[in-house]
């Protein structure tokens, strides 16, 4: 069971972080941008609280020391996530650390280009951006934006 709900979660980032599978090598989600819209961000909180009830409804007594350690892992980056959520880092899309002016200026350097369709993906990717600036521009407005 914990190794079923620790690779449902990997899947789920993947998923929600096509940048980041991008990254791993993992191509399946390369024409995609990650949604940084109030509707995700929501999602996100939702379903980490779901998983950190799942993890924690785990009894590792018996378990191999690895796995112990895997599922108080999990439990403390899903009460960490929760627990910054209070935070709203996603309000501040632009800092001198990271933001959307250098994560989607990486995007050539992270992004494989062996065939027709590497260029198709990233070329969709490109096409997502503004929606991705405006999604990220709302969620600093509060209720949104009207204009960019």
């Amino acid at each position: 069971m914990l190794n079923s709900l620790l690779t449902e979660e990997w899947e789920y980032t993947l998923r929600t972080q096509p940048e980041l599978a991008t990254e791993v090598g993992d191509n399946r989600y390369n024409d995609r941008l990650s949604d940084y819209s109030d509707k995700a961000i929501a999602d996100d909180l939702a379903h980490a609280r779901q998983s950190l009830a799942q993890f924690e409804a785990i009894d590792v007594t018996g378990f191999p020391e690895q796995e112990r350690l895997n599922q108080a892992l999990m439990v403390r980056s899903l009460r960490e996530q929760l627990d910054a959520a209070r935070f709203k880092d996603w309000e501040m899309p632009v800092t001198q650390f990271g933001g959307i002016h250098l994560e989607y200026a990486s995007l050539p350097y992270d992004t494989p280009f062996r065939n027709v369709k590497d260029y198709e993906d990233y070329i969709a990717r490109l096409h997502q951006i503004p929606r991705a600036c405006l999604s990220r521009r709302q969620g600093t407005c509060g209720m949104g934006c009207a204009t960019v």
